[in-house]
């Protein structure tokens, strides 16, 4: 670990959870949401242990059916819970309300990256 490392900021898109739908189920394995917590639990007491803070965003929607938006709203609640006052809420800040877009200037032209 570097000296002087006092965050680390957890940025993870549809992408890099397998929930593009440009992927399909038998293509690829989507972390389950107690696969998803266990991750969560290490990252944070191991970064604490070294007197790290975890922030993390939340996983923003863009690109994701129905059914996988259910399983991102559920990772979204996952590091919520294991990361409290870390858990930084992006979706409010960047979204295009009620729309599934990210506000003029803020995304990348495939609607997906920041």
């Amino acid at each position: 670990m570097r000296q002087g490392v006092t965050h680390v900021l957890m940025a993870l898109g549809i992408n890099d959870l397998n929930l593009s739908e440009s992927k399909t189920d038998k293509e690829s394995h989507i972390p389950t949401l107690e696969e998803f917590r266990k991750v969560c639990q290490k990252m944070k007491s191991e970064s604490e242990d070294r007197g790290i803070k975890v922030l993390a965003f939340s996983i923003y929607p863009g690109a994701v059916d129905e059914k996988r938006e259910k399983v991102r709203q559920g990772y979204n609640k996952v590091l919520k819970k294991e990361l409290g006052e870390g858990y930084v809420e992006i979706e409010e800040i960047l979204s295009v309300p009620g729309e599934n877009k990210y506000k003029e200037g803020y995304g990348f032209r495939d609607g997906v990256h920041l």
